[in-house]
């Protein structure tokens, strides 16, 4: 199709692979709601805490707040809940947000599947 609608004589073509850590997410409740924290881990201690933006988005739209303000109560929330990098992932974490519980695992870059535990397909 390139070639029929184009003048381009060639096109590079690279291919990609992603390795995702596993993922579990915990729930946390700042000022006006909940928010979903996602943790990306490696056998079940946390290396990475983030504060779900679709979440935080939607309540900040809910309530009239700019949604940096709801990201920092987020974070903060998720600091105070002992989701920090370092600690073990809590009992309550989901692997999915539908509520499934975790997968733990170490990702290997060498893999041909990375053992993950969710929606990191993007």
């Amino acid at each position: 199709m390139i070639f029929d609608r184009t003048s381009t004589i060639g096109v590079r073509q690279q291919d990609y692979r992603k390795f995702a850590q596993p993922r579990a997410w915990v729930r946390t409740n700042v000022t006006d709601g909940p928010v979903m924290i996602k943790l990306a881990h490696r056998n079940g201690v946390i290396q990475q805490a983030t504060p779900e933006f679709d979440d935080v988005s939607r309540l900040a739209a809910s309530v009239g707040k700019p949604a940096r303000v709801v990201l920092s109560e987020a974070v903060a929330a998720a600091w105070s809940a002992g989701l920090r990098p370092g600690d073990q992932v809590p009992e309550n974490a989901q692997s999915h947000r539908d509520g499934r519980k975790p997968i733990t695992g170490s990702v290997s870059p060498d893999a041909t599947t990375t053992p993950t535990t969710q929606e990191d397909r993007s």
